[in-house]
C-alpha cells in the first residue's frame, strides 16, 4: 500500500508541470476541525458513498487517507434551483504551517467543540482526520490538537484516476447509478438527450433501458465526459478512459486575521477570536470582556500584564510585520516588556507546560497624549517560529484602568500580495 501511494505522488507531481494553471479562489475564514482530538465529538448527517459496495476499497480518496466532511449548511451547491452536493469535490486546505493537504468530500457533520455546537453559529468548517490535520500544525508539541484557522481552496487531485459509475439498483423502468472517483463535483447525467439531475443522496435515477453510448456524466461546469458500456446488472462498475480536465491550481497561504480588537468592528467567529487577559506578577490570569476589555488595577498587583492569546498557533512574525494598539488610561504608563508567546491552551496556560515564552524584550515604541497610548510592537523577521500570544507588561498602581480601544497587525508583503490578489 505504501509503495502504491508513494507511486501516485510521484506520478502526480510529474504531470503537474504538463497541466494548464489555474487561479485559485482562497477562502481565508475556514477552521479546520481535528475528528480524532478528545476536544471534538461530532454527528454524520450524510455519507456520500456507502450505499456503494466496498466503496473504501473502491474509491480512491479512502485509499490514500484523504477524506474530508463539511458542514451541512455547506454541503450543497446551490445552482439553478436545485442542490447539488459536493460529493467527489476536492480541497486544498492550507493550515499555519503553510504546508497544504488535499481531501476528498465524503459527507456532512454536526461538529462539537468541548461541547459547544460548531454548526449552529454558521462556521465555514473542514473536518479531517487526524494524519491530515497534522499537515497544518507543523506537529508541534505545543499547537491544539483540536482545531485551527485555514485557507480552504478547491483542489484538483487524481490525475491518473478516471471516473467511475456504478449501478445500484434497477427496477422495472429505472435503475439508480451513483458516480464516484471524481477530480470535481458532478451535476447531471446526460441520455438519449435528456439530462438527470443529481438527487440530495448523490445518486441518479436514469430510465430504463439504458443507451451505453449516450451516457455522458456532466460537471458543474458543463464539462462532459463519455461513459464506456453498461451493464444493466446491479453491482455493474464502469469506468471511463479519460476524466474531467485537470489543472495545476496556484497555491494559496495561510493569513491569520489581522484584526485583533475594534470598538468599531466585532469578530463573529466565535473560533477566530483573540481572547484579551489580565495577568499578575504571581501570573494569576482574569479573562476580560470581549466587548469592551478594561484592566483595573487592584492592591498588591505591582506589575500587570495585558495578553493577548489567539486560539490558533501560527507563524505571527512571518506574516505580519508590526502589531499597533491603541489604549486608554487613566494613569501614566511605563511599559517594562513585551513578549511573543505560544500557548497551546488558555485552561492549561499557568502550568509550565502550557506556555512557552518565544521572544523577550520585542522591539517597540509608544507615545502617550494625555489618556491616549499608542503602541508599535516590531515583528521579528528572525523568528520562524509558531506563536498566538503577545503579553505587555507595564507598571501601575491600585485603581488604575486601561482600556483596549484597537489593536491590529500590518500585514506583510507577500500577504500583502495575495489578498489584493483575491
Amino acid at each position: 500500500m505504501v509503495y502504491l501511494i508513494l507511486t501516485f505522488v510521484i506520478k502526480v507531481i510529474s504531470f503537474d508541470f504538463l497541466l494548464p494553471t489555474l487561479n485559485s479562489t482562497c477562502m481565508t475564514d475556514f477552521v479546520a476541525f481535528n475528528l480524532d482530538s478528545h476536544d471534538i465529538t461530532y454527528i454524520i448527517i450524510s455519507e456520500c458513498y456507502t450505499k456503494i459496495p466496498n466503496y473504501k476499497q473502491l474509491i480512491s480518496a479512502y485509499n490514500l487517507k484523504a477524506i474530508c466532511y463539511v458542514s451541512s449548511s455547506n454541503f450543497f451547491i446551490h445552482k439553478d434551483g436545485h442542490n447539488i452536493t459536493r460529493c467527489g469535490q476536492w480541497l486544498t486546505v492550507t493550515g499555519p504551517s503553510q504546508k497544504s493537504f488535499h481531501c476528498m468530500v465524503v459527507g456532512s457533520a454536526v461538529m462539537f467543540y468541548q461541547n459547544q455546537n460548531i454548526e449552529k453559529n454558521g462556521e465555514t468548517v473542514v473536518e479531517v482526520p487526524n494524519n491530515l490535520f497534522l499537515f497544518g500544525t507543523g506537529q508541534l508539541k505545543h499547537v491544539r490538537d483540536s482545531l485551527y484557522q485555514a485557507t480552504v481552496s478547491v483542489g484538483d487531485y487524481l490525475a491518473y484516476i478516471k471516473p467511475s459509475l456504478v449501478i445500484l439498483n434497477m427496477t422495472q423502468h429505472e435503475a439508480i447509478v451513483q458516480v464516484f472517483n471524481l477530480n470535481k463535483p458532478v451535476e447531471m447525467i446526460g441520455m438519449n438527450y435528456i439530462s438527470y439531475i443529481k438527487r440530495k443522496d448523490d445518486t441518479f435515477t436514469l430510465k430504463r433501458p439504458l443507451n451505453s453510448s449516450e451516457i455522458k456524466i456532466i460537471s458543474l461546469d458543463f464539462e462532459k465526459v463519455v461513459m464506456p458500456t453498461i451493464l444493466e446488472k446491479v453491482g455493474f462498475i464502469a469506468t471511463a478512459t479519460t476524466s474531467f480536465q485537470h489543472f495545476n491550481m496556484t497555491k494559496c497561504k495561510f493569513i491569520a486575521s489581522p484584526l485583533l480588537y475594534s470598538e468599531k468592528h466585532q469578530i463573529t467567529n466565535p473560533m477566530l477570536l483573540w481572547y484579551f487577559y489580565r495577568v499578575n506578577y504571581r501570573f494569576q490570569s482574569e479573562l476580560l470582556d470581549f466587548i469592551k476589555p478594561v484592566i483595573i488595577t487592584r492592591e498588591n498587583d505591582k506589575e500587570v500584564m495585558l495578553t493577548m492569546i489567539y486560539g490558533s498557533a501560527f507563524l505571527m512574525s512571518q506574516d505580519f510585520r508590526q502589531l499597533k494598539c491603541k489604549l486608554e488610561v487613566n494613569f501614566t504608563i511605563e511599559i517594562i516588556d513585551i513578549k511573543l508567546m505560544l500557548i497551546a491552551n488558555v485552561e492549561t496556560a499557568k502550568n509550565s507546560d502550557g506556555f512557552v515564552i518565544v521572544r523577550k524584550n520585542m522591539t517597540y515604541t509608544y507615545k502617550q497624549t494625555n489618556d491616549t497610548v499608542y503602541i508599535l510592537i516590531a515583528m521579528d523577521k528572525s523568528c520562524k517560529e509558531f506563536s498566538n500570544g503577545i503579553e505587555i507588561g507595564y507598571k501601575s498602581t491600585p485603581g488604575d484602568v486601561l482600556k483596549l480601544k484597537d489593536t491590529y497587525f500590518d500585514i506583510g508583503e507577500d500577504v500583502q500580495k495575495i489578498e489584493q490578489s483575491d
